[in-house]
């Protein structure tokens, strides 16, 4: 799995060593198939190479007002702390 994973081009800046270990070894335990894992982390790589995250960032909190900005880094959360977040701000955003 670790060999498939670091043939993909540019992972190594999307991924630290330790977490392409970690990858493997859930998709192991899923169990997944390699190739589905190379082509789901291969779509990641693509999505940060198109998507410049500080750019973004630093745009939108330089432009805004702090209380309209809301920044979730998906990348490290899993989906429940994400929908709660964004849930958390909406709904403060409602109540002004």
């Amino acid at each position: 799995m670790l060999t498939a994973l670091t043939a993909i081009q540019d992972i190594v800046a999307v991924f630290s060593r330790e977490q392409l270990h970690q990858i493997g070894q859930a998709a192991n335990a899923a169990p997944l198939p390699v190739d589905e894992v190379v082509k789901r982390a291969t779509v990641i790589v693509e999505e940060r190479r198109n998507y410049d995250s500080a750019t973004t960032r630093a745009y939108f909190t330089s432009k805004l007002p702090p209380e309209q900005v809301l920044i979730i880094d998906t990348a490290t959360q899993p989906p429940k702390a994400v929908t709660a977040q964004a849930t958390e701000w909406l709904n403060y955003q409602m109540r002004k």
